[in-house]
């Protein structure tokens, strides 16, 4: 076999024309939801906060799903005409943040605030050339109407307040982090932090004595009084974590206050949630514990629809209480080959015809023997494989099994290579088609050492089911067990 290069992205990203997949039905739901929640915003209603969490297993889609719905919403993509649409779809903001981009909440803060600071630099420009801010922070696509010049006046300086503020907050936090403040300067901290703030803002010409800005100034300050009292105590990723979190959830909610105040729907999609927690190490446990705290934190922010990116082991009961769930299974096995060809016609240079159809059928033989309707095909898994092994100009009459073997061992240690081939040898049947439709799995019968459980961990191969559950020991396992185990 002799195909072109075939390059898949690591993860799905803005401005992709063809995502991991085709996800009607769980794009469908989540615009619906978020469509109806902004137009409820525009025909006035005092309060609308509506939470969704978007979860599923390691690349099965969920990016994808966020980001088509969110060009949905901004007109860069066709809807079925049944669907509701955007009341004054041009007053509308849409913030989308992933966690992959931004690792802990301070670079979270670091990142809104050049977003906005750009956006800001030139409004009348990015306005007119929305496409290319798609995605990153939204402007108005035409001026507001005369009568409401204020309520669009009010809107700017909150972004400019928003910005502002995160920027003198992110310095004194870097500052009081390094001096231990004794408890008599505290006042004259704050004191001094409030005077250049507000000196600043006037320079920026907003209004000091505003609601927003009142607003601001007063979670701000709070903010820095609180970062420069902990500083006498030892800090820890932990704790800047959780407190960069309530810092940003707080100065966030002033400036929805404003847009609700003006009825301009305001949409804010946290994506990839759980790398927020990254810093905090590799223990699923930890990460789970940290992630927590976050979503009770973040479930205080005020847009009109909020939408949280978050991997299954960490979603629990409490979340789905706080939060919608719409959950993203793998695809149908029927559905593989309309992944494979999407990605196909997306390559530069485009792919001939007949590498197009060779293409697909190479990544067929990995999921041909499962029934058609089985949810067996997580898209990032599966197409990094086919194309993987199809770039190494493999030799079409190896086995699947040898092929996807081999795959596995160019892609870990020989520990934990090893630990794949013992547990794919000894997996039942029943085991092999849960592994497939990543369900959990209890690995007590098989008795794998510590070691060798952690050197699959270390690879991504197997994940807690219930990373913040220490009571539950089931797990879930990479679908490339299964795919090896069919291939045979």
């Amino acid at each position: 076999m002799n195909l072109p290069y075939i390059t898949i992205p690591q993860y799905a990203t803005t401005g992709q024309v063809h995502a991991f997949a085709d996800r009607e039905v769980e794009v469908a739901q989540l615009y619906r939801s978020v469509i109806s929640a902004g137009n409820r915003v525009r025909a006035g209603a005092p309060t609308v906060r509506e939470r969704f969490v978007v979860s599923g297993y390691m690349g099965v889609g969920k990016s994808a799903v966020i980001l088509e719905t969110l060009a949905r919403i901004r007109g860069e993509r066709d809807t079925p005409t049944s669907f509701e649409e955007p009341s004054d779809r041009q007053r509308w903001l849409v913030f989308y943040l992933s966690g992959k981009h931004y690792q802990g909440t301070g670079a979270l803060a670091d990142g809104v605030q050049r977003m906005i600071v750009e956006a800001l630099s030139d409004i009348q420009e990015l306005a007119s050339n929305a496409s290319k801010t798609a995605l990153k922070i939204p402007l108005y696509a035409r001026p507001f109407r005369a009568q409401e010049a204020a309520a669009f006046k009010d809107v700017r300086d909150a972004l400019e307040i928003l910005a502002t503020t995160i920027l003198f907050v992110r310095a004194f936090l870097g500052g009081a982090a390094k001096v231990k403040y004794q408890a008599q300067d505290l006042q004259e901290f704050r004191r001094t932090f409030d005077v250049q703030l507000k000196s600043e803002l006037k320079n920026k010409g907003i209004d000091i004595e505003g609601i927003s800005a009142k607003a601001a100034l007063e979670v701000a300050s709070q903010y820095s009084l609180q970062w420069a009292s902990s500083a006498q105590l030892a800090l820890s990723v932990e704790h800047e974590i959780t407190l960069s979190a309530d810092f940003l959830v707080d100065i966030f909610n002033t400036f929805f206050d404003a847009t609700a105040r003006a009825k301009i729907p305001t949409v804010l999609a946290m994506d990839d949630f759980d790398e927020l927690a990254s810093a905090i190490g590799p223990a699923y446990s930890e990460r789970a514990r940290v992630l927590n705290s976050l979503l009770g934190a973040f479930s205080r922010l005020s847009p009109s629809a909020f939408i949280v990116g978050l991997r299954e082991e960490y979603t629990d009961v409490d979340t789905r209480r706080q939060y919608q769930s719409l959950h993203v299974p793998p695809m149908r096995r029927r559905d593989a080959s309309a992944a494979l060809r999407a990605w196909a016609q997306a390559q530069q240079p485009s792919l001939a015809t007949r590498d197009v159809d060779e293409f697909l059928r190479f990544g067929e033989r990995f999921v041909e023997k499962f029934d058609e309707d089985a949810p067996v095909v997580v898209p990032f898994r599966f197409l990094q494989l086919v194309a993987a092994i199809s770039n190494r100009g493999v030799n079409a009459s190896d086995p699947t099994s040898t092929l996807v073997r081999r795959y596995v061992e160019s892609e870990c240690n020989r520990e934990a290579f090893r630990a794949f081939e013992k547990l794919c040898d000894g997996l039942s049947g029943d085991d092999v088609i849960r592994a497939a439709e990543v369900l959990p799995i209890d690995l007590d019968g098989y008795k794998l050492t510590e070691r060798e459980r952690r050197a699959l961990e270390s690879y991504g191969l197997l994940r807690p089911a219930a990373a913040g559950d220490a009571t539950d020991k089931s797990v879930f396992l990479d679908p490339l067990f299964a795919y090896e185990r069919y291939g045979r």
